[in-house]
């Protein structure tokens, strides 16, 4: 199996795949694997904005995320009542702003269970909430190439 993987037509086979995820309107796959951060890279060639149209299962076990992904801007889509974690759940409401935050004490358990943990602007409290219940906030700055500075 191996030597189909590291032949011609394992590299040819690596291509299509890339070719064929960069060419979906939508993808969902893992940013620790190559092939995916490499579909969603050529997707951006596709779309103005593709940031929106790649969807990783395993975004917060990025190293990046304890790290450089501290304090992402989210804004809830759906409303959320807390009842899993007791008193560490955030209550939710559509619309509200949602800051990220990575806390040693909660730990990689929430997360693999689909929770992410940080702080609501609107209501100032802090803890635990679904991550499919919030969508990033992206800010979009213009980029002036031909500056007269």
């Amino acid at each position: 199996m191996k030597e189909a993987r590291n032949s011609n037509e394992g590299l040819l086979g690596i291509i299509s795949d890339i070719t064929l995820l960069s060419n979906c309107t939508y993808i969902v796959g893992s940013f620790s694997s190559n092939v995916f951060r490499i579909a969603a890279e050529l997707m951006q060639t596709r779309y103005e904005d593709a940031s929106n149209l790649a969807f990783s299962i395993d975004y917060p076990y990025c190293l990046s995320f304890k790290q450089g992904r501290n304090g992402q801007d989210f804004k809830a889509v759906q409303d959320h009542e807390p009842e899993l974690f007791l008193n560490k759940e955030l209550r939710l409401r559509s619309g509200d702003l949602i800051k990220r935050q990575f806390s040693e004490e909660i730990g990689e358990k929430s997360v693999k269970a689909g929770y992410w943990y940080g702080t609501n602007l609107n209501t100032s409290e802090t803890g635990l909430y679904p991550s499919y219940k919030v969508k990033q906030i992206h800010l979009v700055k213009p980029i002036h190439l031909l500056s007269k500075t």
